[in-house]
């Protein structure tokens, strides 16, 4: 009787976890770099917040390095040509996300990029990265900001701070980091 108790629950364990939708649970953010290869960032969990789902992202600090940039701490990914650095959005936010609206899981997730040819770093060199869902997957497309568009409060602080016409689509077969999955 114990046996098959314990394989109905994993058997239930495992329907849960196979057909869990995008927003719930724990997944990995996956950065994918224009060889191919892949840069596990972390995790977020989605879970219920009112009648919303919120969100928490936990990075993978043994991933980022330390940066001093332009009088300012940076947190780095560090590519082959390219440091992407961590930008945490400023502003009391919501963290929430739904299937339609995706621009505050958008904002979570913006870095600024240097070369490493550059001295320090110029705000106006923002990534973000613009995010659908395709077959329960969160996929996450490179677009480029300015960065000061955020240094002073917006007025709408309800509103996610970067709509279509603040992001500029790069060459992405020439960036590190073009993409992003959260799976």
């Amino acid at each position: 009787m114990k046996t098959l108790l314990a394989t109905f629950f994993m058997a239930l364990f495992w329907v849960s976890t196979a057909f869990a939708g995008p927003f719930e649970g724990t997944k990995k953010i996956i950065f994918h770099d224009n060889k191919g290869g892949k840069v596990v960032f972390g995790t977020i969990d989605f879970m219920p917040k009112g009648d919303k789902i919120g969100f928490k992202i936990h990075k993978d600090h043994k991933l980022l390095t330390d940066h001093f940039l332009s009088m300012r701490e940076f947190k780095c990914l560090t590519g082959p040509s390219e440091l992407a650095c961590y930008v945490n959005y400023p502003y009391n936010n919501p963290s929430i996300v739904s299937a339609d609206n995706l621009g505050w899981l958008e904002s979570a997730l913006i870095f600024i990029k240097k070369t490493n040819k550059e001295f320090g770093v110029n705000m106006w060199n923002g990534m973000l990265y613009k995010m659908t869902v395709k077959d329960g997957i969160i996929h996450g497309e490179l677009r480029d900001i300015d960065l000061n568009y955020i240094a002073s409060p917006p007025d709408d602080l309800t509103v996610p701070p970067y709509n279509e016409d603040e992001q500029t689509e790069p060459i992405l077969s020439s960036r590190w980091l073009p993409r992003l999955t959260i799976e």
